[in-house]
């Protein structure tokens, strides 16, 4: 878990977590898209060159992982391994 504790702990990762298929998962960030940038400039994954693909959109973001007034989230979703 590298630094991801570091990033949820600063309200930077909402949550994360592997597709059922386990060919990949998403990461929903609260921060900005830099540190996201930041975030897979720092992945292990991302450095062994395991990551195939991935993408950063936003997400309207309501119900249990929205903040209250937040309107966008950031979303990482790569595919794998």
């Amino acid at each position: 878990m590298w630094c991801l504790l570091g990033y949820k702990e600063e309200g930077k990762l909402r949550m994360a977590g592997a597709w059922s298929t386990v060919t990949g998962g998403m990461f929903i960030f609260s921060g900005t898209e830099a540190d996201i940038h930041e975030f897979t400039a720092a992945d292990p994954y991302f450095q062994a060159k395991l990551v195939s693909s991935h993408s950063i959109k936003e997400w309207n973001g309501h119900g249990r992982y929205a903040s209250s007034g937040e309107q966008k989230t950031n979303v990482r979703v790569h595919n794998s391994y």
